[in-house]
């Protein structure tokens, strides 16, 4: 039977979901039920890549419930409820976030890196005597941005 650990701010999301929109908060509360009993849930469910081992799942209206799964895979961590606005607005702030399964709280972050690569683009012969240059240029473009290219 699978736990879930419940991060303070779900708790706070859960309990506004219960104040202002009653049946979507018993449809989050009826998936995580579902999942502590060991059942698969029956809302449909997305991967997720902003948070590792996410899974996020659709309640009915555009709401959505997202989990992140422990080390082990007997523990969950609630992380979000709410509409989809709010639960995109968390993905975005938490990318790369991987809680602690006993607490909820930040375990480590892992960020991935993007490398900047130089390429250098020189004009063939036939192409320089087709257009006549007076000399030959080449080009530095980044890769990362394609539209950065400068004379060198």
């Amino acid at each position: 039977m699978p736990k879930i650990t419940l991060r303070p701010s779900f708790s706070k999301d859960l309990d506004g979901l219960r104040r202002s929109s009653r049946k979507h908060y018993q449809r989050a509360c009826e998936i995580l039920l579902e999942i502590q009993r060991d059942l698969d849930p029956s809302a449909p469910r997305r991967a997720e890549t902003r948070i590792p081992k996410c899974v996020k799942y659709e309640l009915p209206d555009g709401y959505r419930l997202v989990l992140q799964r422990g080390d082990s895979d007997g523990v969950m961590v609630a992380l979000s409820v709410g509409t989809h606005d709010h639960v995109s607005s968390f993905l975005d702030g938490h990318k790369g976030y991987v809680f602690d399964e006993k607490t909820g709280q930040l375990r480590e972050l892992r960020v991935g890196t993007a490398t900047e690569t130089a390429v250098e683009m020189v004009p063939s012969a036939a192409l320089q005597a087709e257009q006549k240059i007076p000399h030959q240029a080449s080009l530095r473009c980044s890769t990362v941005s394609p539209t950065t290219c400068f004379e060198i």
